[in-house]
Order: structure tokens, then C-alpha cells, then sequence
């Protein structure tokens, strides 16, 4: 896992090399239409991006002054001819890494974090949760889709969409509680509470 972590990002930085190489090759040429800072710097970010390393690699724009020579008038040039001296603005770019983020980066290669709200579960708990839910995606035959289509490998999403509806009613009277009607759970319900290993009483409230 470590090793393709460093691959990976190691060809993310060498596929954005080779385009902000590219770019400098277009800002040399002639009649390269990139003439402010601002479109060039928006077609270098487009690059990292692109190539999925603006984590690893910046850009430095430099520019310069060049010197451009027109004919006073015109007509065929001769020996006589007189030019005239004007300056344009251009622009280079050139790939730098960060080789602080690399090298901090890589200190956590091959490790998978896990982030959860579950506060009151332990560490391996939530491991084990995690676990389990490349099997709960795996059960066939589970009615989530509209018009009760069958859903083979049902996502987060698509779980959770199913207890949305899910509702909780209380009635006071007065300030004081005299009535508690808990969520309706259907036979779908308990069937993917089951498979999560999920008490339906979690859905009841409590005294």
C-alpha cells in the first residue's frame, strides 16, 4: 500500500511537469496569445489540477520585456528603411515541488484513517463496523431503488435514504409529554438493521 501511494503521487507530479513544460513551449512561440498573468496563471493551476498534484507542485511566473521592431512605414524593407523599437510583456513558467509536502506525505503512506462520529463505540469496534459493510453492500435482493427495484450493491446513501422518511411524534399537552409515537419500522427496515447488526430498539426513545 505504502509503495502504490508513492507511485501514484509520484505520477501525478510527472504527469504536471510534463504539462507546465508544454505550457512554457506555447509561451515561447510566437504567436502565443497568453499575454497577461492572469490567463497564464489560470492555464498553470488548470494543469496541476488536472494532473491531481497542485498538493506537490507550484509554478513560478516570470516575467520579461522583449524587445519587438516594426518598419516606421510601409513597403518592401531597403537599406533605408527605419524601424521602429517596441517592448511586449512575456511570460515564462517553470515547475517547482514541494518537497516539504512530499516528504510529509509520505510519512503516511500506506495508512488508511478512519473518521467517525460514533463516540460511543472503541477503536476496534469501528474497525470491525467498517469491515462489515463490504457485506452489507454485497446482499442481493434488497428492494432500495423506486418502485421497489432490487438493489445489489446498495450504497451509504442509498441506506440511508431508506430511514429518512423515518419520523418520531410527540404530544404535549400543557408542557407535559402524554404521548410518544415511535418510528412505523418495516420489514425492509429490520431486515438491513439486522444486517448492520442494529437493534431496533435504538429507534425507540428513551425513558
Amino acid at each position: 500500500m505504502a509503495l502504490e501511494d508513492d507511485e501514484g503521487r509520484q505520477a501525478r507530479i510527472e504527469k504536471a511537469w510534463l504539462g507546465i513544460e508544454r505550457l512554457e513551449t506555447k509561451l515561447r512561440g510566437k504567436r502565443c496569445r497568453l499575454r497577461l498573468r492572469d490567463k497564464v496563471e489560470k492555464a498553470a493551476t488548470k494543469i496541476l489540477k488536472d494532473a491531481g498534484a497542485d498538493r506537490w507542485v507550484r509554478v513560478e511566473i516570470a516575467e520579461r520585456m522583449e524587445p519587438v521592431f516594426r518598419q516606421e512605414k510601409r513597403g518592401h524593407p531597403g537599406p533605408k528603411t527605419k524601424y521602429l523599437r517596441n517592448e511586449r510583456l512575456r511570460f515564462s513558467v517553470a515547475a517547482r515541488v514541494k518537497d516539504d509536502v512530499i516528504v510529509a506525505d509520505a510519512r503516511t503512506d500506506g495508512m488508511f484513517p478512519l473518521i467517525s462520529n460514533c463516540r460511543d463505540l472503541s477503536l476496534k469496534q469501528i474497525l470491525e463496523a467498517y469491515k462489515f459493510q463490504p457485506k452489507l453492500e454485497k446482499v442481493e435482493s434488497l428492494p432500495l431503488y423506486p418502485d421497489e427495484r432490487e438493489c445489489r450493491a446498495p450504497s451509504t446513501e442509498r441506506i440511508l435514504d431508506l430511514f429518512a422518511p423515518l419520523q418520531r411524534h410527540r404530544l404535549r399537552r400543557c408542557g407535559t409529554l402524554v404521548q410518544v409515537s415511535e418510528p412505523d419500522l418495516g420489514k425492509l427496515h429490520k431486515k438491513v438493521l439486522a444486517l448492520m447488526q442494529v437493534s431496533a430498539s435504538a429507534f425507540r426513545l428513551r425513558p
